[in-house]
């Protein structure tokens, strides 16, 4: 009984998820000329010079910001989801160098685990949309790859 009710529940996640996805790539799809249709070189290029000229960051947190940068066009991400994740160009309200940091590598982890991201860049797309402070959206960001991660969890066990 208990399993059953598991898998009812994990099944309820997934479906969750999969619709959250959809729909953020529906969206994404809808714009040719939003950042999303831009070429990697391009987008590469055109981050990697607000890094450089960015007025807050030191020599290390330029460092790892290209690091992430390269890591995120490695992985195929799109041009809206590169500036979700470096919003460099007047990213008054939209934390600190160090906050940016740890939203990139809070998204890179899952990325790194073959977990959708989707879910993660939405929450960051509609917390700068309605101006949620960094601090809040970093802790908001926390517990969505928590549920992601748990989720992937279930599942496989389920599968098991």
């Amino acid at each position: 009984m208990r399993k059953q009710h598991t898998i009812v529940q994990l099944a309820r996640l997934t479906i969750l998820m999969l619709t959250m996805s959809t729909i953020t790539g529906i969206a994404w799809s809808q714009n040719d000329s939003t950042p999303a249709s831009q070429d990697p070189d391009q987008i590469r290029h055109q981050v990697s010079e607000q890094i450089d000229a960015h007025p807050e960051m030191d020599g290390l947190q330029r460092e790892q910001m290209r690091n992430n940068l390269d890591n995120c066009l490695g992985h195929g991400m799109n041009g809206e989801e590169i500036h979700a994740l470096f919003p460099l160009e007047g990213s008054h309200g939209h934390g600190n160098a160090g906050q940016m940091l740890a939203m990139q590598d809070q998204v890179l982890g899952l990325v790194d685990l073959d977990l959708p991201r989707e879910p993660m860049l939405t929450k960051i797309m509609e917390g700068r949309m309605k101006n949620v402070p960094a601090d809040r959206l970093e802790h908001v960001l926390e517990q969505t790859g928590n549920n992601i991660r748990h989720s992937h969890h279930m599942l496989v066990s389920a599968i098991e």
